[in-house]
This record gives structure tokens, C-alpha cells and sequence, in this order.
């Protein structure tokens, strides 16, 4: 009977050794770029930018904001040039939440507060508007199973706003139900909204969209601008029109609104600060 011989360990002479190693090497070192490359990026994408100062058309300083050193606004301070007339609001904290907002005129020596109240979600499901410690109003807010905001209601249970949203999660349309307070007839608005595909300016507001962070807009769209991730460009029902130019972070580093009947819009530019 013949016999096998098993095969040993195949030797590999010093220059194959080399021409072997030389591949494995060229490898690690990509490997290792492209790691390097990856942390970077993923560097850039945490870095954060927050709203600093937001000044008019002939530079004057317009809205000056305060953070505390999570990027969580704590005080905004409002002047109007052109009336003479300066604001601020301040927000109080319970534990992560917003618990309090105070507005203040300085010109007119006059404030208000809203209180918030949250669900089990983390959104807000009521604020109370209150003045020289009595209460003036009410909202109830609601919310979809996607923790979207979706209606209003009063403490009647009576509901009198509709939200509904696009594939990006931008306020599409707004259903209003109207009741004339001289007659009591009843009828029903809708307005429709359009954006870019830009992120729009960090106020360190989270989802608290009640309030406008914004100087000199007049509220108007408050809470589509505030829900939405991206900035409004039109409102149908105002007819108020909002044109954009970006920064390096692909944020808005101005903005220019033009309202329905009026001749001269407005400018502002915004200033950011990166959140350590």
C-alpha cells in the first residue's frame, strides 16, 4: 500500500513575505484615514449652533439672547428701533422643562406669564396665561400617536384648530374654526404653508412652539415656524412671503419677510454661537 504524506507548512521565502505584507499595510492605512475621516465628520454633525444675536437692516442690534450652558435659552431681550419700544422674556425651568415664561415691556410697565403643563411624552398639554396673579386664558394642546401637534381646544372641550403635516414634518395646512363674536356665525379658514429644505435657526426651545423667538414678526405663522424643522418661505392665508440666505452650517444667516400690502419688508440678520 502507497503512502500519503500529509503536507506540511508551506515556507514562504523573505520576498514573498514582503509582497504579502505590503497590500496589508496599504489596507490598514485607509482603514485607518477613513476612521479618522469618520470621527471628524461625525465631530462636525454634533456641533451644535445656537441663536446669539439678531440685528435689522441698518445693524442695530434687534434680539439678544441668553443660554444657559446646556444651549437652553433662558432670556431674551427685544428692541424695537424704529418705535422706541424694548422687551424681555425670561423662562424658568423644572428640572429639563420649561415650568414658566414671563414677558416683560419695559416700554409700556407691563407683564404677563404663561405656565406650561406636560404630558407623559414631554409636550406640552396646557398653558395658562396669567396677569397680576389672575388667570386670562387657557389652550389645551393634543398631540398624534407621532407626538405631532395636531389641535387646540378650550377648557369646553370645544375644538377650534387642526394641524396637519408633510412627509418632512413641516406644517402643511391649518383648518380654523371661526366663530364672529358681534353675530355668532361660524365659518372655517384653512391656510397652507411652503419651506425650504434648510434647518431653520436653534432657539433652544425644543418643542415649546408658543412663544416667538423671532424679533419684530408680528406672530405671524408662530406656530408652524416653530414646529417645523425647516423655515417657512410662504403663508397663504397673510399671504406673507420669507426669502433666505444660509451660512457654512447650512443654517439662515438672513432672513427677509415681506408682508401682503406692504411695500417694505424686513431684514434681519442672525448671529450664532457654537454651544461648547
Amino acid at each position: 500500500m502507497a503512502s500519503t504524506a500529509t503536507p506540511g507548512p508551506v515556507s514562504l521565502s523573505p520576498s514573498k513575505h514582503l509582497k504579502m505584507r505590503k497590500p496589508l499595510v496599504c489596507l490598514l492605512a485607509i482603514s485607518l484615514f477613513a476612521l479618522h475621516c469618520r470621527k471628524n465628520l461625525d465631530s462636525a454633525q454634533k456641533d451644535r449652533f445656537i441663536v446669539d444675536k439678531i440685528y435689522d437692516n441698518q445693524d442695530r442690534l434687534v434680539g439678544d439672547y441668553t443660554y444657559d450652558a446646556n444651549g437652553r435659552l433662558l432670556r431674551t431681550d427685544f428692541t424695537d428701533p424704529v418705535n422706541n419700544i424694548s422687551s424681555t422674556v425670561d423662562y424658568t425651568y423644572e428640572k429639563t422643562r420649561i415650568k414658566s415664561i414671563q414677558f416683560v415691556s419695559h416700554t409700556y410697565s407691563s407683564s404677563y406669564q404663561y405656565l406650561l403643563f406636560y404630558n407623559n411624552d414631554g409636550r406640552v398639554k396646557r398653558s395658562e396665561a396669567w396677569k397680576y396673579g389672575t388667570r386670562v386664558g387657557a389652550i389645551n394642546y393634543e398631540y398624534d400617536s407621532r407626538k405631532r401637534f395636531v389641535n387646540v381646544k378650550n377648557d369646553k372641550g370645544e375644538k377650534n384648530l387642526f394641524v396637519s403635516y408633510d412627509r418632512e414634518g413641516n406644517v402643511k395646512q391649518v383648518k380654523s374654526n371661526l366663530i364672529d363674536p358681534d353675530n355668532g356665525v361660524k365659518s372655517t379658514q384653512y391656510a397652507n404653508f411652503t419651506y425650504d429644505n434648510h434647518s431653520k435657526p436653534d432657539f433652544g426651545l425644543g418643542y415649546v412652539f408658543l412663544v416667538d423667538p423671532l424679533p419684530l414678526s408680528g406672530s405671524v405663522a408662530m406656530y408652524e415656524r416653530n414646529i417645523s424643522p425647516h423655515n417657512i418661505t410662504e403663508d397663504s392665508q397673510s399671504g406673507t412671503k420669507w426669502t433666505y440666505t444660509y451660512n457654512d452650517q447650512d443654517l439662515p444667516a438672513t432672513i427677509v419677510t415681506k408682508w401682503q400690502g406692504m411695500t417694505e419688508p424686513m431684514f434681519l440678520r442672525i448671529q450664532y454661537k457654537k454651544v461648547p
